[in-house]
């Protein structure tokens, strides 16, 4: 196993061959209820894909989710650290003044 590989990627690229090898029964319960062959086998892959990408936002919304989780964390002790700042204001009026 190579070392920029994660197990978790395995274990989902098994679970992607899977789904493939769905495909054929997939198609002949489609041509059972009247596609033709080749329509069949095109709407059984489309059906396939569709859930493929439904899996894939779903776990990039994760990752996405996990990132913004970890910023927030890092960013709490920050606030923490900071203390009110009270700006100066100048008792003489407007800054923009005809000399």
């Amino acid at each position: 196993m190579a070392s920029s590989v994660s197990p978790d990627q395995y274990r989902r690229t098994g679970r992607i061959t899977a789904a493939f090898e769905r495909v054929s029964p997939l198609t002949d319960y489609l041509i059972h209820h009247g596609f033709t062959g080749p329509d069949a086998a095109v709407a059984a892959q489309g059906r396939l894909y569709g859930e493929l990408q439904l899996q894939v936002s779903l776990l990039a919304f994760m990752d996405c989710f996990r990132v913004i989780g970890w910023l927030i964390l890092a960013v709490v002790p920050l606030m923490l650290l900071v203390r009110s700042f009270k700006v100066r204001r100048k008792s003489s009026g407007c800054a923009l003044t005809p000399r």
